[in-house]
């Protein structure tokens, strides 16, 4: 990490005055960055526990989504991970040094996924890599580089975690394109009652939850319900929430998720992407997604 230290006080030292000289320095960090995630995206060979075939970078994700002691921000996860992009996100992390410029904010959470990679699985960029594929390079490439590699990576742990539950979900997770619930779904919720289901649900703890419980799932303390708790429901909605807001951040950028709550009365995972929330909820063993939020006076665009 010497070459990215060096860096890092390069940038704060000579391009403070300089918004071309920022978004340079930016983009190769972003460009060592994606060249870390690349190869642990082709790691296959990683010991997890009994699996000795895990992916790096699909454990490299659950490891930060687990963690809610190093990781208590989702803005925080969502920039490092999913949106490197979007770069006011870093006005939302609780805790950011509003002294610095926007880009050194981010280029700190691009520097520690990038630390994350060297630390669990060994992968270090050299800088020679930067100078020798940077040419026609900048923020947009690098950011849809990125998409490619995460989404794929967050589509094979939610089919790993969900087994046969997994198309149904993703299902209602490309219903976010349309903002709203299609008329099969929406007569289904209409058989059911919800409170009802919930409760069973919460008191059974049938298998999808349990399944993604199991190692998937981690707490955002600091951006969910205002009074904390333990239990395990919730733990499980935080974690959902986080694996969720990441895809949508990356299948639709233009509604990258800033925000993430749960609803502890209604057992509902709420993402707010800054003009509505989006809830989930499970119901009959099957997450659905409900109908979104939108505040008075806002577009909602279908």
């Amino acid at each position: 990490m010497k070459l990215i230290c060096f860096l890092f006080t390069f940038i704060l030292v000579s391009a403070n005055d300089d918004d071309d000289a920022f978004m340079k320095s930016y983009n190769k960090v972003v460009f060592l960055t994606n060249a870390a995630i690349e190869q642990a995206f082709n790691k296959n060979d990683l010991i997890v526990g009994n699996n000795s075939r895990a992916n790096g970078l699909e454990h490299i994700i659950e490891k930060i989504v687990n963690d809610d002691r190093s990781y208590r921000s989702f803005a925080q996860i969502n920039l490092m991970i999913a949106v490197p992009g979007k770069l006011e996100l870093t006005d939302i992390v609780p805790g950011s040094e509003n002294s610095l410029p926007i880009i050194v904010s981010a280029m700190r959470y691009q520097i520690r996924m990038g630390k994350e990679i060297k630390t669990t699985l060994g992968i270090e960029i050299p800088d020679a890599l930067y100078r020798e594929n940077s040419r026609g390079l900048n923020l947009t490439t690098l950011v849809d580089n990125r998409r490619r590699r995460v989404k794929t990576a967050l589509k094979n742990i939610f089919r790993r975690k969900l087994g046969t539950k997994y198309n149904q979900f993703m299902m209602q997770l490309k219903l976010e394109v349309r903002n709203t619930l299609n008329k099969e779904v929406s007569e289904d919720l209409g058989r059911f009652n919800l409170t009802n289901l919930a409760e069973k649900r919460r008191l059974t703890g049938t298998s999808l939850e349990n399944t993604i419980r199991r190692g998937v799932l981690g707490t955002d303390t600091s951006q969910v319900a205002e009074e904390e708790t333990e239990s395990s429901e919730h733990v499980f909605l935080w974690g959902l929430c986080r694996l969720i807001g990441l895809y949508i951040s990356v299948q639709f950028p233009t509604s990258y998720i800033r925000e993430l709550r749960i609803d502890p009365d209604n057992h509902t995972c709420n993402l707010h992407d800054g003009t509505m929330e989006r809830r989930f909820k499970k119901i009959n063993d099957v997450w659905w997604q409900l109908s979104p939020i939108i505040p008075r006076g806002a577009l909602n665009i279908i």
